[in-house]
């Protein structure tokens, strides 16, 4: 996942605007599900929709966008291989 912004914001843990947006924010779904992330679970029953790396991509987006300050633009990229992979962008909203 990457995050780009043109301004430094503050978050939860730091109240001064000095970071695009905290790491924590980016990494959620790489949690362990028992911590509220995607790791270690079956994907169906986390999800109504299928578990494309596509569909994955812009569900993360979503859910990483309603995390992170406004303002931010947002990449995230779901590896199926090492030469096959998949990334959703503010863009394809």
């Amino acid at each position: 996942m990457t995050a780009k912004s043109n301004k430094l914001n503050p978050s939860k843990y730091l109240k001064t605007p000095d970071m695009v947006c905290d790491f924590r924010e980016l990494k959620w779904a790489g949690k362990d599900v028992e911590k509220g992330g995607m790791d270690h679970a079956y994907l169906n029953d986390l999800v109504d929709f299928p578990t494309s790396a596509e569909r994955l991509a812009e569900y993360i987006h979503a859910e990483t966008m309603k995390r992170i300050p406004s303002g931010i633009k947002l990449t995230v990229t779901i590896w199926e291989t090492p030469d096959s992979w998949v990334e959703f962008t503010d863009e394809d909203l």
